[in-house]
Formats: structure tokens, C-alpha cells, sequence
């Protein structure tokens, strides 16, 4: 189990392969029986859900210079 952790920890589960990359506009999850939506580790939902990409929902602004110390 914990070697299941750390992988997403570090980001290396993305790289098993069972785990399959799409890229979409959208998504819709459905399941048999009713399960929890986990987004961002927050218990958000329950299937059915739709994932849509909202565009230019994002704004970042951020210094042209770095400001952390060296």
C-alpha cells in the first residue's frame, strides 16, 4: 500500500501501464454502483460526473523576475 502511495506522490504511477492517457474536451464517469468523486484529494461528487475543460478559466500572474532567495 504504500508503495501505491508514494507512487502518486512522486507521479510515477503515471508511468505503469495500466494507467492510459486521453486527451478530450470531456468526460463522463459513469459506474455501476454510486461511488465517490475524489478531485484534487477532495471528496467532491458521486458518479455520474462530467469533466468539462473551461477555457481561460485559469488567470496566473506572477513577477518577470524570481523572488525567492537564493
Amino acid at each position: 500500500m504504500l508503495r501505491i502511495a508514494f507512487s502518486f506522490k512522486s507521479g510515477r504511477f503515471v508511468y505503469h501501464p495500466d494507467v492510459h492517457h486521453y486527451r478530450t474536451t470531456s468526460v463522463r464517469i459513469e459506474t455501476t454502483r454510486t461511488l465517490p468523486t475524489n478531485v484534487d484529494g477532495e471528496l467532491v461528487d458521486q458518479t455520474l460526473v462530467v469533466f468539462t475543460l473551461a477555457r481561460e478559466s485559469l488567470k496566473v500572474v506572477a513577477p518577470h523576475a524570481p523572488t525567492a532567495a537564493n
